[in-house]
């Protein structure tokens, strides 16, 4: 590795942030955490996320302007948008208008400026208002039919949605508005000018286990597990939450079957392989009735020890993958975090001292710069800016490696290496190749193994070149350094040692490419006592806090499949970052996520600790929701939704449908700046709603302006068929299925959808651009070097 150079990936941008709450002020937030001057716009009441300790964290390093865009503030405004070269907006279209803000005025006040749009629906579906995060989760069915995987108990305690507390799309989509503002930024072409996702975008980003088969199709027919709900079964055994003697709780990750193995060896279990019922654990047991004595043994053994010796066993004397479900404050604490450098303190002039996440990713050579506060509303009032011509270097080191023809966005003629399986690594370099970036993958010659989830695996195949390539072979090596040569990124999830193993460790791939930018996508973190350990999903939901939060007070833990793809689009930003750092200062350099971190980003407002404690928000014990103001409603017909995040929004739900819950729910309304969401109603397990229609109810809330939707009784996968918003396709082995669209909107771009890879369907292609004859690529194959 090498020495930091003083810059910034992002030195030279400079950041209107006109938005609000958590997705556009968060990707403003990560810009000025490496180096963006950004102006946060506010109208006279400010944010309404300052009421938020989250705000404090989504805000910091800017500085605060208030325009009231209402009734004036024009050409104070209109100096701002000259001054900016990158402008992020959340209106609805009738505001953007309204407020000189919406496409056509920026471009007109500022043509060489990015415009970066971030709504409800991002254009796919007609929007019907602005949305917040568990609105949208709501309507769309984000809440319907989740199983101990995706944040449900394994008994749940009632039936009927259950609220998600991670607010994943906004997240997905501050992460997808910073990949697509740097995409426009280093379009050599010039003509990326403007750039939109969304909330719903952001949810399609994290979509991991669905299958989205099309027709009467299952995808279990192209597998060759008989049984795919037991096989799932057994999926949820190999992540159990297991209670310990003193009554805390692991999260177990033994996925893989030698490490289920290893699991059992260390319960003292091992001889249940022997027994004909067990001995294809955890995924091949034939029947239910085995799978629920084997979990009963698995449980009964688990409360044998404390959760501290279990972790002391596992984490020293096994390879196995577990971890302790700690509190928020407990992992802001933790090693890993600390020591990768992914916990800084900032001192807050509106809450005092507080303990925060540090920068999302690591460059070793542009490192961020947390140096500065979330502003005071206003503070910033006299601060006096000017148009500026500065721009930066937009022309990628290998312009000229493809022909203008073959533009399919604004990262053409970046080449990116893909070495990383499963989820992770596959989503982030996914991201890449919608936006148009040549994107080479590297199999086992048996393929990735998530590919054995049929067409799960799909959409982390679109638009990827495959070669099957036995990397532990002398000529698999060779090829993979030639490949090094050619390509601008390489990117890896592998545990420390694998890649040295492999002939792809970071010394190895520089001496080959010196300005190749190398891209560790880490679990733990290649720093701390834990950096070699394994992990999946499961990991950062225990350490996080999530699992404890989304369980509801009062109950045991639950699991959560959000990490792997939290981890993806955090990797895709990783890229950008280290792609604009090469194109603005001319160096490659070492480039490191981590999973638990950019986890922490999906909680992270839960995630501002003053006074030694977060104040974090569990849900309420039956997985409605956070307070009587933002919760899950039962009605006569189904379920509705309630965000009155404001307090005149609360005052007007109780002047409506809420009318009955009497004074005492009144009286319990915070004072104005206190923080609603944070406070609990006595009344939160009210039931106004029963005797109405749950259409009805919310149309009579929306119409007294307060936020709420009907809840969508189908899941999300069935929602986005349903819905028309799906393309169909197929996939080189599993036939017909259902293809999402393009998660950031390249305005007068190509929105075309490239087909999933086959194993090694591009390996002969590949070899001869490399050099290879039909000979030698024939040798090759027989010699078991590629598929």
């Amino acid at each position: 590795m090498t020495e930091p150079t003083g810059a910034a990936a992002c030195d030279g941008l400079r950041v209107a942030d006109f938005s609000r709450g958590m997705a556009g002020p968060l990707a403003a937030m990560v810009l000025a955490d490496n180096g963006a001057e950004v102006i946060k716009v506010e109208g006279p009441g400010g944010d309404w996320a300052r009421m938020h300790r989250g705000f404090h964290f989504w805000n910091r390093g800017k500085r605060s302007v208030v325009l009231d865009l209402g009734t004036g503030d024009r050409s104070r405004l209109h100096e701002i948008l000259a001054w900016s070269n990158v402008v992020i907006t959340d209106f609805d279209q009738d505001t953007a208008h309204r407020f000189g803000l919406s496409g056509e005025d920026v471009a007109r006040a500022n043509p060489g400026a990015v415009h970066c749009d971030i709504s409800s629906f991002g254009g796919l579906l007609p929007e019907d208002g602005a949305h917040y995060e568990a609105t949208l989760a709501a309507s769309t069915g984000r809440m319907s039919g989740l199983d101990p995987l995706s944040g449900g108990h394994v008994n749940p305690p009632r039936s009927g949605p259950i609220f998600t507390l991670p607010p994943v799309s906004s997240y997905a989509a501050a992460m997808l508005a910073v990949l697509g503002v740097v995409a426009a930024r280093l379009d050599r072409s010039g003509k990326t000018r403007r750039v939109s996702t969304s909330l719903l975008q952001g949810a399609m980003a994290f979509m991991m286990r669905e299958e989205l088969p099309r027709g009467d199709k299952r995808d279990a027919e192209a597998t060759d597990i008989a049984h795919p709900d037991l096989m799932h079964r057994g999926i949820q055994l190999c992540f159990l939450t297991a209670e310990c003697a003193d009554g805390r709780y692991i999260q177990m990750c033994a996925r893989q079957d030698h490490h289920f193995r290893n699991w059992l060896a260390a319960l003292d279990l091992a001889q249940l392989l022997d027994d004909p019922r067990f001995e294809h654990a955890p995924l091949g047991i034939k029947n239910a009735e085995d799978l629920d004595e084997l979990e009963g043994l698995l449980r009964s053994q688990m409360r044998t020890r404390t959760q501290a010796e279990w972790m002391e066993l596992f984490t020293t004397s096994a390879d196995i993958g577990a971890d302790p479900f700690l509190t928020t404050d407990e992992f802001l604490h933790h090693p890993q975090m600390v020591e990768n450098g992914r916990v800084v303190e900032v001192d807050d002039p509106a809450i005092g001292v507080t303990t925060q996440l540090g920068p999302l990713v690591r460059l070793d050579r542009t490192p961020a710069r947390i140096d500065r506060p979330a502003p005071l509303l206003g503070q910033d009032q006299e601060l006096m800016v000017e148009a500026d011509d500065r721009d930066l270097p937009t022309e990628p080191a290998n312009a000229g490696a493809q022909p203008a023809a073959d533009r399919r966005g604004p990262l053409s003629g970046f080449t990116i290496l893909e070495v990383a399986y499963f989820v992770a690594g596959p989503l982030a370099t996914t991201l890449l190749a919608e936006l148009g970036a040549r994107v080479v993958k590297i199999e086992p010659l048996a393929g990735d193994p998530y590919r054995r989830t049929g067409t799960q695996s799909a959409k982390f195949l679109h638009g990827k070149e495959s070669i099957g390539l036995d990397l532990k072979s002398e000529d698999g090596r060779q090829i993979l350094h030639e490949l090094i040569a050619e390509s601008d990124v390489l990117v890896h999830g592998f545990r420390a040692g694998v890649p040295n193993r492999l002939g792809m460790d970071e010394a190895t791939a520089r001496a080959i490419n010196p300005d190749i930018m190398y891209l560790n996508a880490a679990s733990y973190g290649s720093q701390g006592p834990q950096s070699a350990r394994i992990a999946f999903h499961s990991t950062p939901t225990a350490l996080s806090g999530a699992g404890i939060l989304q369980a509801g007070s009062g109950n045991p833990p639950v699991d959560d499949s959000f990490p792997d793809p939290a981890a993806g689009v955090a990797a895709a930003v990783a890229i950008a970052l280290g792609l604009l750092a090469q194109a603005t200062h001319g160096i490659g350099q070492y480039v490191e996520t981590t999973m638990i971190c950019s986890t922490g980003y999906v909680m992270s407002g839960d995630l501002v600790e003053t006074g030694g404690s977060t104040a974090a928000r569990a849900a309420d014990p039956g997985q409605h929701g956070l307070s009587a103001t933002y919760r899950l409603y039962e009605c006569s017909d189904g379920w509705l939704f309630l965000a009155a995040v404001r307090e005149p929004e609360w005052r007007a739900a109780l002047t409506s449908v809420f009318r009955d819950l009497g004074t005492d729910a009144r009286g319990s309304v915070p004072p104005a700046g206190d923080s609603i969401m944070t406070t609990s109603s006595r009344r939160s397990s009210a039931r106004p709603c029963t005797n109405r229609a749950a259409g009805e109810a919310v149309r009579e809330l929306r119409a007294s302006g307060v936020p709420a939707v009907v809840v969508c009784p189908s899941t999300f996968e069935d929602w986005l068929i349903d819905s028309g918003l799906l393309v169909p396709a197929e996939h080189t082995d599993h036939g017909h299925y259902w293809q999402l669209p393009h998660k950031i909107t390249v305005h007068g771009n190509s929105d075309e959808l490239r087909p999933a890879c086959g194993v090694g369907e591009h390996t002969e292609a590949l070899l001869a651009r490399l050099g290879r004859d039909a000979d030698e690529i024939e040798r090759l194959r027989s010699a078991g070097t590629v598929t």
